[in-house]
């Protein structure tokens, strides 16, 4: 293997010169980043693109314009580098990151978070040192204590589907199983997006212990039932960590069968990503949200409030469409409704 900065240059002159003054930088090395010779990055451009064939892998849903969209945006991209690792479950691990160079971005390089990051979620990283280290800031070095409600201030709400419709993909059979929290948990073992261990609405936080090491195959189960334990006063939830900004992800069941997502996150930076889903998938997402809990509702409509509310201002004279727009409404703003009850329990009022 040649140098780095040789092995950019050689592999493509048509490559700008920033990436190879880049690439000689040694403190790229200390941020845990590897530069790819000519073969390893074209063995890493052949995995990437074929990510999005025929044979989907589990654990991130696509619609037919999701996956039109993430074909399009990886005909034409190179990954130059990899690392350093991110993410991880309870049990830790982690997953190298990819840099990758898209000739119609020419103006930095783009991380995936994961290789299996699609290109909707990839993150515009800049051209100098500086850039990529600010855009690693939130993810690394290391896992930071894990943050908790009280420092996860923001909240998105959005209806996915009704239990019941059959939307996710069976990890064994690949046919569709009706939504419930059963197929929402199996679906998340597999995902990259979110840590497998759930947790229901009788926990307030994350009950699970950042080391399962040494913790017995029975001994999980019994855990597992306890923490998926649901509160009678509560909204029926399933609540999950996101691997990578430690968002909490619940699921909530609300009555009429309405399945509603709530993401409670700390704001990020990285608001192009979210604007280029908005625009692909004609979502309403907020823009401070993260990628990865983004990635756990791929392939729903996460339908806000403020949307439901204009359909019943436009169907107005149909009154039977209009009730079950209020019922939906309702579930949406729900969380007011939560943080009253937050309120009580945390003051004893």
């Amino acid at each position: 293997m040649g140098e780095p900065a040789e092995e950019v240059r050689t592999a493509a002159t048509a490559q700008p010169t920033w990436l190879r003054e880049l690439a000689r930088d040694p403190g790229a090395a200390r941020l845990g980043i590897r530069w790819l010779d000519r073969g390893q990055r074209e063995a890493a451009t052949t995995a990437i693109r074929g990510r999005y064939g025929d044979e989907l892998p589990l654990g991130v849903l696509h619609t037919e314009v999701s996956l039109a969209a993430c074909r399009r945006l990886v005909a034409e991209v190179e990954v130059v580098a990899t690392g350093p690792q991110l993410g991880g479950d309870v049990d830790g691990g982690g997953e190298d990151a990819v840099w990758l160079l898209d000739p119609k971005r020419p103006d930095g390089l783009l991380l995936a978070l994961s290789e299996e990051f699609p290109p909707l979620l990839w993150l515009q990283a800049g051209r100098t040192l500086a850039d990529l280290r600010a855009t690693l800031t939130e993810f690394w070095p290391g896992p930071a204590p894990a943050p908790d409600r009280l420092v996860l201030r923001r909240r998105g709400r959005g209806f996915l589907c009704r239990r019941g419709e059959e939307l996710l993909p069976n990890p064994y059979s690949g046919e569709p199983d009706e939504a419930d929290f059963h197929a929402f948990s199996r679906h998340f073992v597999f995902s990259p997006f979110v840590r497998a261990h759930g947790w229901g609405s009788a926990q307030l936080d994350d009950p699970w212990p950042a080391d399962l090491t040494g913790v017995s195959s029975l001994a999980m189960i019994r855990y597992g039932r306890q923490m998926l334990a649901q509160h009678p006063e509560r909204v029926p939830s399933e609540t999950y960590r996101t691997s990578y900004s430690g968002s909490y992800l619940s699921i909530q069941a609300h009555p009429g069968d309405l399945l509603v997502a709530e993401v409670r996150y700390r704001a990020t930076r990285h608001q192009a990503a979210i604007e280029l889903v908005n625009a692909e998938l004609g979502l309403d997402l907020p823009l401070d949200v993260p990628v990865d809990a983004v990635g756990a509702i791929l392939g729903f409509p996460f339908v806000r409030a403020a949307t439901v509310q204009a359909l019943i201002a436009e169907h107005g004279e149909d009154h039977h469409r209009v009730a079950g727009l209020v019922g939906l409404l309702g579930a949406l703003v729900a969380e007011w409704l939560d943080r009253v009850a937050e309120h009580r329990a945390a003051t004893g009022d």
